[in-house]
C-alpha cells in the first residue's frame, strides 16, 4: 500500500514537510513506516516535492492537490517504486518504441520493459529475462528519429530477499553487472556507455545530444553468470 503524500507535510505550517518518525500517522501505522529503508524513500519523495514547490511556487499541500502525477512520475523516473503506480511519462521515448531482443524466457518478454512496472510486485511480469547464455541484447527502435542525450536503465535487485541488519545488500545471480549501451545514428551503432561491476538498480548514461533511431543494450555479464 503506498503512503499518502499528505502524511509528509504539516497540517498547520504550510511550508513544512517531514520524514521518518515525525510524520503524521497512527501508532499502528508507525510500525511499517519508521524503518530506515522506508525513511529513505520518504526522504526522496519529500526532496522531489520540495523541488516541485520551488518550480511552481506552491506549498506542499498544493503540490499534492494539483501536481501529484508529476511527483509520482518524477519519482519513478529516478528509480523510486510506488505500489500500483505505472510509468506513463510522456517524455519517456521507450514507451512508444518497438522492443526486440535476442531471446527471452516465458513471462520475460521484451515488451515487459515498457509495461510501466519497475519492480517485482504481486506476481506481475515486469522485466525482460533472456534465455541462458551471454551476451544477450535488447533493442528499442523509436517510432521516428529523436534527439536524445540520456538513457536510463532500471535493473533487478533482490528486495524481497534482503534481510534486515547491518550487512551488505545481496545481489541476485541475474543482476546485470557488465553491459554496454549503443545508439543508432545514421545507420551506424555508436557506443555511449560501458558499465562494469555495476551494483546499482538505476543506471543513468548521459552523452552529447544525437539524432537517434534506436537504442541497444548489450548484456555481457551478470553477478553470478559469466
Amino acid at each position: 500500500t503506498p503512503m499518502p503524500f499528505r502524511s509528509l507535510y504539516s497540517k498547520n505550517i504550510k511550508n513544512l514537510m517531514m520524514v521518518g518518525r515525525c510524520i503524521s500517522t497512527t501508532h499502528i501505522g508507525m510500525g511499517p513506516t519508521r524503518v530506515m529503508l522506508t525513511g529513505a524513500c520518504m526522504g526522496q519523495a519529500v526532496a522531489t516535492a520540495a523541488w516541485l514547490c520551488k518550480k511552481y511556487r506552491l506549498d506542499p499541500r498544493e503540490i499534492g492537490k494539483y501536481y501529484m502525477d508529476e511527483l509520482q512520475q518524477t519519482l519513478l523516473k529516478d528509480g523510486h517504486s510506488i505500489p500500483g503506480c505505472l510509468n506513463h511519462d510522456p517524455e519517456d521515448l521507450a514507451l512508444t518504441a518497438v522492443i526486440t531482443a535476442d531471446s527471452w524466457e516465458k513471462s520475460g518478454e521484451p515488451q515487459n520493459v515498457i509495461n510501466g512496472i519497475n519492480r517485482a510486485a504481486d506476481g506481475e511480469n515486469y522485466a525482460w529475462i533472456s534465455k541462458e547464455g551471454l551476451p544477450q541484447s535488447i533493442m528499442l527502435t523509436l517510432n521516428e528519429i529523436k534527439e536524445i542525450r540520456q538513457v536510463r536503465i532500471t535493473l533487478d535487485m533482490p528486495f524481497a530477499r534482503y534481510t534486515m541488519g547491518y550487512q551488505e545488500m545481496p545481489s541476485k545471480d541475474e543482476t546485470l553487472s557488465d553491459f554496454t549501451v549503443e545508439i543508432l545514428v545514421n545507420g551506424i551503432w555508436e557506443c555511449v556507455g560501458r558499465i562494469e561491476n555495476n551494483i546499482q538498480r538505476l543506471v543513468v548514461i548521459d552523452f552529447a545530444p544525437k539524432a537517434v533511431s534506436a537504442v541497444r543494450i548489450n548484456a555481457l555479464k551478470a553477478t553470478g553468470i559469466n
